[in-house]
């Protein structure tokens, strides 16, 4: 399964080499989340690296002054090394110590969702990827929002992934399909922290499969406005107390009947 090529075999040292470091260091950490670290690294900086470094396991671990240090190959640029070094501090401060309690209760604990926000002097990532002008950090990153993950979910991926639903896809969705107006309307509540929502997309006898939905859109003239039908199930921060719902979604729905593939948002 290994040194299929040059590529491969250098994939195989670092791994190989991460697992050796971790287990120096007494680290215990499932493979997937060494796999994790590749994947969710940056693209270019790891592509260059294992395309020019020589195949010779000698060249592990890299050094720290020829530009390809573990450092550099997890974090892009230096805005990047301060972005995982605040979520890694922010993480080990304040979701590590309530991820047990929380997901024993399967609760979400909403006073430390809204410290992800930009209100109440908040990290400010709820709008990671959301222009500035609507309230939002501006960095429409891959590396940046794989960052922001990774730390989260390294203490409590039930917590990450209401981030997830809440910062990608609502606020991602909204700031990439939305009108100015409803930019204006909703981006605001959504990066603060004060509004909690996500993506409506699975259903009872569809699941994800988007083409297998049944919920419909129709548009009523004399309303100026679509009538929503359909159920949906799975929400991810659907319900935010076991009782009352979330407060802001996007709902996938079709909008013809003719085309299977006419779905809207």
């Amino acid at each position: 399964l290994f040194g299929i090529t040059d590529y491969h075999n250098k994939v195989e040292m670092f791994l190989s080499y991460s697992l050796r470091q971790m287990a120096r260091n007494g680290q215990s950490l499932p493979f997937c989340k060494v796999v994790d670290h590749v994947v969710g690294s940056t693209a270019s900086t790891s592509r260059a690296w294992f395309a020019s470094a020589p195949v010779s396991s000698d060249s592990w671990p890299p050094s720290e002054d020829d530009g390809s240090s573990m450092s550099k190959l997890f974090n892009k640029t230096d805005d990047h090394a301060a972005l995982r070094e605040m979520m890694r501090s922010f993480t080990e401060r304040e979701v590590e110590p309530q991820a047990l309690e929380h997901n024993r209760s399967e609760t979400l604990n909403i006073p430390l969702f809204r410290k992800l926000g930009s209100g109440n002097d908040g990290l400010g990532i709820l709008g990671l990827t959301v222009p500035e002008e609507y309230g939002g950090t501006g960095l429409p990153c891959a590396s940046a929002v794989a960052i922001v993950h990774e730390e989260l979910s390294y203490s409590d991926p039930a917590f990450c992934l209401s981030y997830l639903a809440h910062s990608i896809l609502l606020a991602n969705n909204l700031a990439v399909n939305g009108s100015d107006e409803q930019l204006a309307r909703f981006m605001p509540g959504v990066c603060d922290g004060s509004k909690i929502g996500g993506m409506c997309m699975s259903e009872p006898n569809a699941g994800t499969d988007v083409l297998g939905m049944k919920s419909n859109a129709v548009y009523d003239p004399t309303r100026g406005g679509y009538i929503l039908n359909g159920t949906k199930m799975w929400i991810t921060n659907g319900t935010l107390t076991g009782k009352e719902t979330g407060d802001l979604f996007l709902v996938y729905a079709r909008t013809g009947t003719e085309n299977r593939n006419r779905i809207t948002q």
